[in-house]
């Protein structure tokens, strides 16, 4: 009999790697079989429906096993016109909450806010910025109701998720996000989604996980509001691929077309994406040895943002800027140093959590193959000479592969390694 990962089961039936679990955890997956930590599933498993809606005998509920498909896409419910709904009710959130925020006093904005859903965007923004993610966390939970709302909440509720070591809470965001796209309302809606998934890939360090548009700088699909968020992610990936030039390129082209420059300007207010594109530009000059303007990109950041104590972008930067970033902190604000590297210190610590618990759930879409057959053998301490003739390789070529593996799951050693390999 063939059988699939929980992976490739999630894949297949378009639910979340966690839905699959549950149902083999429950005993509705027929002939599934536990091999050590994993699980794996016959290839001709049919989907069990979602057991809340069975029970509930309402025809409007789709047996999908993913309960947010029900607004979206249930035999009574149009398609067509569930994409209008809601792409037209997400452009106008997401014009509403695109306003620069005050540079005296960017919390007026709250103010300007009728909507308490779009309200709660905003407050998840500050909060996040201030490093109090337990706030943006409360700020997911309330948007709840409004998808629109919820989809923007989203993207700085994965960041926070990670930031925090929280990762019930980056799972529950995820999945809803994967219902979102797997109910293929298309256009920004769809690729919104992909680009908040994307920036937990990414800060999983999970690079070749973010949706094929974002690899390529293809924001067609995307609202022009959402596009310069969007660059963050593509310069991200450009660092992974170690390519800085292109990565200086992106943002400082981004910069311009936004009229903005390393001078701040105080008349037009600013935003989270601004200070991560000034970011971005310092960190991608600083890897060009660029260090002037490296400087410059970074106090520009600095200068919007920690006079209102928005400190977390800095601590999650830290790493990558290292002296730089402590020399400006130092010279500038110093007020705000300790914060800073505290800060860092307690995402550093909760990101290593999130990581080993992501990675272990992500394994077989982190690993190739070839990959996780070689990384089998290597925990077991088959000999490199024997996996090399087994794979046709030669010894150098193997521990080419062994540095990859080594590098993808952040580890160093096949005992570290086998905490991943089931």
């Amino acid at each position: 009999m063939d059988y699939m990962t929980v992976s490739e089961t999630a894949d297949k039936w378009r639910v979340s790697k966690r839905w699959v679990h549950k149902y083999v955890k429950d005993g509705r997956v027929k002939g599934a079989v536990r091999f050590g930590a994993a699980w794996m599933i016959p290839a001709d498993a049919v989907k069990p429906g979602d057991p809340r809606l069975e029970k509930s005998g309402n025809p409007r509920f789709e047996k999908s096993g993913s309960p947010c498909l029900e607004k979206f896409g249930g035999p009574r419910f149009d398609k067509a016109s569930a994409q209008k709904t809601l792409q037209a009710a997400f452009d106008q959130a997401l014009e509403a909450v695109h306003s620069p925020w005050p540079s005296d006093d960017p919390y007026k904005i709250l103010d300007l806010m009728s909507n308490e859903k779009l309200r709660l965007v905003h407050e998840a923004a500050f909060a996040y910025m201030r490093g109090d993610f337990r706030q943006v966390r409360r700020c997911y939970i309330e948007v709840e109701g409004d998808d629109a709302a919820k989809l923007l909440v989203s993207a700085i509720s994965i960041p926070a998720a990670i930031s925090m070591g929280d990762y019930t809470f980056y799972l529950d965001a995820e999945c809803w996000l994967k219902e979102i796209i797997a109910a293929e309302l298309g256009g920004g809606v769809t690729a919104y989604a992909q680009y908040a998934l994307a920036i937990g890939y990414m800060g999983a360090h999970a690079p070749d996980m973010i949706a094929e548009w974002i690899k390529k700088g293809d924001f067609a699909d995307l609202h022009p509001l959402a596009r310069f968020e969007a660059i963050n992610r593509r310069a991200d990936y450009l660092y992974y691929l170690q390519r800085f030039g292109s990565m200086r390129d992106a943002t400082q082209a981004a910069m311009s077309i936004l009229g903005l420059s390393h001078t701040v300007s105080h008349e037009k207010g600013f935003s989270l994406t601004e200070i991560n594109l000034r970011l971005r530009c310092a960190v991608a000059c600083h890897c060009l040895d660029r260090v002037d303007e490296a400087r410059r990109w970074l106090m520009g950041a600095m200068n919007i943002a920690l006079p209102h104590g928005f400190i977390a972008s800095f601590a999650e930067m830290i790493t990558l800027l290292g002296d730089l970033m402590e020399q400006c902190l130092n010279q500038a604000y110093p007020q705000w140093r300790d914060a800073v590297i505290e800060q860092a210190n307690r995402i550093l610590a909760n990101w290593i959590d999130f990581h080993n618990l992501f990675t272990k759930d992500n394994i077989t879409i982190i690993l190739t193959l070839r990959e996780m057959g070689i990384a089998r053998l290597a925990v077991r301490h088959v000999p490199y000479k024997s996996i090399a003739e087994q794979y046709h390789i030669s010894l150098g070529r193997l521990k080419s592969i062994m540095s990859e593996i080594y590098g993808k799951l952040y580890v160093h050693n096949r005992e570290e390694l086998s905490k991943f390999i089931p």
